[in-house]
């Protein structure tokens, strides 16, 4: 009774201020206003919830064949240092590629100051995009000045990362064939040089060095990329 009672007394309040016409016209706006504000909420809930589309590609050139060695054999070495730490030596310790790609300048200088100043390194990359020659100007000016750079002519894209690694392996055992040991780090990995000669010296007859992953489950989101 006394809500009701309160509820009459605003009605006629708002009627003697605004007259009926004028209070209709004034509902009818606050309805409106009140029914956008709450499907523009109802949107933001629901775009908050839902998961993102799938992305949208063409991976048709990642479809070629099923063999690695097809692509291995039709991939082709752009670019690759003029001399290496393996040259002219009958053993090098170890040696670290880094799969890197053309945009990650900044990461490959932080490598070049820091670890990589006391530790034989070189980074691996593709191109990006399809035409060669518009992308591998800035690239080729790069490898000239740090001679360490291996350039194959893919496209450095995610889905190629199997074909990265193949071909990091690849060029290793055949241009440094001398290497005792090669370590594949990413370019946003920092490697203590220090540590990494003391675990070679205390495993000096290791063939592989890391760490055993066991009852790992497969990742069956197709929003997870691991």
């Amino acid at each position: 009774m006394r809500i009701h009672y309160c509820y009459s007394v605003i009605c006629y309040l708002l009627m003697r201020l605004f007259g009926r016409k004028k209070l209709t016209a004034l509902l009818l706006v606050l309805c409106g206003v009140a029914a956008v504000t709450a499907v523009w909420v109802l949107d933001q809930v629901c775009a908050a919830l839902a998961p993102p589309p799938p992305l949208v590609q063409d991976l048709s050139h990642f479809r070629r064949n099923r063999s690695l060695a097809h692509y291995l054999d039709n991939v082709q070495l752009l670019i690759e240092p003029s001399s290496t730490h393996c040259s002219g030596v009958e053993e090098v310790p170890l040696i670290a590629v880094v799969p890197t790609s053309p945009s990650r300048y900044d990461h490959r200088a932080v490598v070049r100051e820091t670890w990589g100043k006391h530790q034989p390194t070189y980074f691996l990359l593709g191109i990006d995009g399809y035409h060669v020659d518009e992308n591998l100007v800035t690239t080729y000016l790069e490898a000239k000045q740090y001679g360490d750079l291996i350039v194959y002519d893919f496209r450095d894209h995610y889905q190629n990362l199997t074909l990265k690694t193949a071909l990091l392996l690849q060029w290793t055992l055949e241009r440094c064939p001398q290497a005792k040991l090669l370590y594949k780090i990413d370019d946003d990995v920092f490697l203590n040089p220090w540590r990494l000669k003391e675990v070679l010296k205390d495993h000096e007859d290791a063939k592989l060095l890391g760490y055993k992953v066991s009852n790992v489950g497969l990742h069956r989101d197709e929003y997870n990329k691991c």
